[in-house]
């Protein structure tokens, strides 16, 4: 297990992100490791990260692009193929910029697997996971939502 139950000895390296969701807290630290905290926290896998996100799985960026998810939850060992530079997940929905630009999002179908739901052509600045399963990008006019709901 990867679980670190908050209590540190030695140096600690220094966080660059957190991310809390449903039940845990997880902290990117700057030497690219990954510690959660709290109920049904995952086990950890071993190597490094760029950016992490946390609904009710964890899944992290890898210096490549490649996405894992880990912990129990709807993306444990489902990550979407494909390199990324961010993403953002929630309870049942998540949204990833694409290296070349592109925005992916997939939900939950509640039959065991993922689906893809392509968003609306407008210029992105940030991707955000939204709701059930609604992704939300912020633009330079306003927050457009869609999906399956």
């Amino acid at each position: 297990g990867g679980v670190d139950g908050g209590a540190e000895s030695g140096p600690v390296t220094p966080a660059t992100q957190i991310a809390c969701g449903f039940w845990r807290a997880c902290v990117l630290r700057s030497d690219g490791t990954v510690s959660c905290w709290g109920d049904a926290a995952p086990d950890l896998p071993k190597g490094t990260f760029t950016k992490i996100a946390v609904g009710v799985s964890v899944c992290g960026l890898r210096a490549t692009g490649e996405m894992e998810c880990w912990g129990w939850g709807t993306f444990d060992g489902k990550a979407q193929p494909g390199r990324y530079s961010d993403l953002s997940i929630n309870m049942q929905s998540g949204c990833g910029t694409k290296i070349d630009g592109s925005i992916d999002c997939w939900y939950w179908n509640g039959g065991g697997g993922i689906e893809s739901e392509p968003p609306p052509p407008v210029p992105v600045r940030d991707v955000v996971a939204g709701g059930n399963p609604c992704g939300l990008h912020i633009t330079d006019s306003a927050p457009i939502c869609w999906g399956a709901s």
